[in-house]
């Protein structure tokens, strides 16, 4: 209750990742499938001096890594696909496989790949 959307963003990005962010936007919410619960999904900029992965302040990721916007884009085209559904025809095994476009993590990849906060940082 003492901090703001963007705050808890930017809170909850350096507690799981270590990475520290400067801007923050919410970009869309959906609900979520718990009682009285909302997601938020929100795209952030990671300052030039946070940009070292730590997972060393919380447990709960077990791996974290930076991604190329030209690999996000690949695998929006061929390697989007729901839980246990096959990938597109020129998926190539091991490749980056993304959830649906219904799901707001897709949404998220998107906008940021689509220009929404400008420019080509990392993602």
């Amino acid at each position: 209750p003492a901090e703001s959307v963007e705050e808890a963003v930017r809170r909850e990005v350096w507690e799981e990742a270590g990475v520290l962010l400067g801007r923050v936007v919410v970009h869309s919410t959906q609900p979520w499938p718990y009682p009285a619960n909302l997601m938020i999904g929100a795209i952030g900029q990671a300052i030039p001096e946070g940009e070292k992965i730590h997972l060393g302040h919380d447990a709960e990721l077990d791996d974290a890594k930076w991604f190329d916007f030209d690999e996000i884009r690949e695998a929006l085209r061929i390697g989007t696909s729901g839980l246990y559904e096959d990938a597109g025809p020129e998926y190539k095994e091991g490749g980056l496989r993304l959830p649906p476009s219904t799901a707001i993590a897709h949404q998220l990849m998107a906008a940021v790949c689509g220009g929404f906060l400008g420019g080509e940082a990392k993602m």
